[in-house]
């Protein structure tokens, strides 16, 4: 069906190039300052290469420590400036932000069904959907047609990405989710003003998901 229909009124998509941040301890309680391990230093440095490839026009990282390290080592490939943006950030279920999922989870039994209301760390499901669109529709609006971003961040913001791309709003319970291991990529085409002139007035076409191949087999990580 994609290949039917014409490109938009700007011509080209804007790509997404969603980066799940490389891999952190087994285990490790994810806050905002959870650092790589040595595998997530080594996976990093194969992401480089790989989005070389990419013709990538900005690189955007979430502020938490794993996901700066791994833009800024992909940044050394790539010869680009880490543009930081807050609304990047990870959702913090615990009140603390210390306390692992698996934890959480076992306290919350409310969370067996993630609800708009549900709340984490001083914002809801509701606020951190609404954060996430907010930004990407930014991004989007401001790109020109044909640039490609390259947005470091985490497993909960490319859920809330892709519930972007296909028209799930802040008040849609979270119903579904994609796994994606640590260091892959999900590319997304987005057409801001839509991609046909009688059709939806935004369009996305979501390319990948989760795709790792550019990680040696002995590096994967879920």
């Amino acid at each position: 069906m994609t290949d039917l229909l014409p490109d938009g009124p700007d011509g080209l998509p804007v790509r997404l190039l969603l980066v799940r941040h490389a891999h952190v301890e087994s285990g490790s309680a994810l806050g905002a300052e959870t650092p790589l391990s040595a595998r997530g230093e080594a996976q990093a440095d194969w992401l480089g290469p790989a989005l070389g490839g990419e013709s990538v026009t900005a690189l955007v990282s979430s502020p938490f420590v794993r996901a700066r390290a791994t833009a800024e080592r992909i940044a050394r490939t790539l010869a680009l400036e880490v543009r930081v943006e807050a609304a990047l950030r990870e959702f913090v279920l615990s009140d603390d932000g210390v306390r692992s999922y698996a934890e959480v989870q076992a306290a919350r039994p409310d969370l067996a069904v993630w609800h708009p209301e549900h709340r984490g760390a001083g914002e809801s499901l509701a606020d951190f959907q609404t954060r996430v669109t907010a930004l990407l529709t930014s991004l989007v609006l401001h790109a020109s047609a044909g640039d490609t971003l390259a947005i470091v961040t985490h497993a909960g913001v490319i859920d809330a990405a892709l519930r972007w791309a296909w028209g799930l709003t802040s008040r849609n319970a979270w119903m579904a989710e994609t796994a994606v291991p640590h260091a892959s990529v999900t590319e997304i085409a987005h057409w801001p003003r839509g991609r046909h002139p009688e059709g939806a007035p935004r369009f996305s076409v979501v390319r990948r998901l989760g795709d790792a191949s550019a990680i040696p087999g002995d590096l994967l990580s879920e």
